[in-house]
């Protein structure tokens, strides 16, 4: 019996009702104008693993400026990848945060879903910039809702049983379910299709109303100039193919890009250096200086709190006690001390009178005859005292 849960289905209801808002506000193109143009693959035709597809080295080169952000939200688009396992996230600020990021990460099995991010596990794939916000607000809405339906909408029969006819265990269906970044890239060619001029104009000849809740992207008719930015230029050979708006280029450096640097949460970007071994030197040296400086530091704390210490001491002299506090003083140490004195004679009698217990007695009964003998041997004591004649020091 196949059984779903209840936020499951509402979110197949609420694909469901999207997809049909789209059928009914958006006009299909005609078939004829669809020969001579360069489609992408659509999120139905693209294969569930990145393994099966593997990229040429040739990639598409930069042949126009790419726009520059403003840094308005929502006009970059940058995509993260994780190593293992290929997972991808989109976000809209350059660094991930762990609750946005977890959210768009479905659970394909025990142990695919981490309980926190490890930064050294994801990498940038790539960094989209749009001329406006507008523009990159609806295609990170359009990526978000692909991630989903390639999240709920696989074949069962493609990934329970491979094509020898063997089953698939849990754990490796798990991590073929979670390897979307050939999926990532395909939606993304798909979005920034529907931006491009020669694709979408003769589809619309005139503008259309503004509908309220349309599914679609923002200003499709205006074909924006859109830059992607990649770790990895080969990665783009993942898509059957680009539209002409599109503009590739690649991150100039993994460690001098600002983008990877909010990620792994420097401050600062390094200096540019000719080569590495001058980059080792730079941070050789830049370790060398801060410990200098922390150890400059340290010995300064040191001689602050060595001042304090003798200014107290100084202080404590001079308030000295009068002779009667002194006095006072000595006589409280002194009766201390003979507290002292008679509580340590008393445990040793106490031992002594323990090691004498002959066998078989009760310490009860032992205790009794030991505290009769303390007391006659203390009134004999009294009584020896009064024997002895006091002499008149007079």
């Amino acid at each position: 019996m196949n059984i779903q849960s209840s936020s499951r289905i509402a979110r197949r209801a609420i694909l469901c009702i999207r997809g049909a808002r789209h059928n009914a506000t958006a006009t299909t193109p005609p078939a004829a104008n669809l020969t001579d143009v360069a489609t992408t693959a659509s999120p139905s035709e693209i294969p569930i693993t990145s393994s099966e597809l593997q990229p040429t080295p040739e990639a598409p080169a930069a042949s126009k400026p790419v726009p520059e952000p403003t840094g308005e939200r929502g006009q970059t688009i940058y995509v993260f990848r994780q190593v293992q396992w290929n997972q991808v996230v989109y976000s809209l600020q350059k660094s991930m945060k762990n609750n946005h990021a977890l959210k768009q990460l479905p659970y394909n099995g025990k142990k695919t879903v981490p309980a926190a991010l490890r930064k050294d596990l994801w990498t940038p794939l790539a960094a989209i910039s749009f001329p406006t916000a507008l523009h990159g607000r609806s295609a990170y809405q359009k990526l978000r809702e692909y991630a989903k339906r390639h999240a709920l909408e696989w074949e069962p029969h493609s990934l329970n049983v491979t094509s020898a006819g063997i089953p698939v265990p849990k754990q490796k269906r798990g991590r073929l379910l979670n390897d979307q970044k050939a999926n990532s890239i395909a939606d993304l060619a798909s979005v920034l299709f529907k931006l491009s001029v020669e694709n979408i104009r003769h589809y619309y000849p005139a503008p259309r109303p503004a509908i309220g809740n349309r599914l679609g992207l923002y200003d499709e008719s205006q074909g924006a100039v859109v830059g992607v930015r990649w770790a990895d230029i080969a990665d783009a050979n993942f898509a059957k193919s680009w539209s002409s708006n599109v503009v590739h280029n690649t991150l100039t450096s993994l460690y001098k890009n600002p983008f990877v640097g909010a990620l792994w949460g420097s401050l600062k970007t390094p200096k540019k250096t000719a080569s590495a071994d001058e980059a080792e030197a730079e941070a050789s040296e830049t370790t060398i200086s801060s410990r200098e400086k922390w150890y400059k530091q340290y010995q300064s704390d040191q001689n602050k709190q060595k001042q304090l210490h003798r200014a107290k001491k100084v202080e404590l002299k001079k308030a000295a006690l009068s002779p009667t506090q002194k006095g006072l003083e000595r006589q409280k140490a002194l009766k201390a001390k003979e507290r002292m004195q008679k509580k340590l004679e008393a445990k040793k009698r106490g031992k002594e009178a323990a090691r004498s217990r002959p066998r078989g007695m009760d310490w009860t009964t032992f205790k009794a005859t030991v505290v009769a003998k303390m007391k006659v041997q203390d009134v004999k004591t009294l009584e020896e005292a009064a024997k002895k004649p006091q002499v008149n020091e007079a």
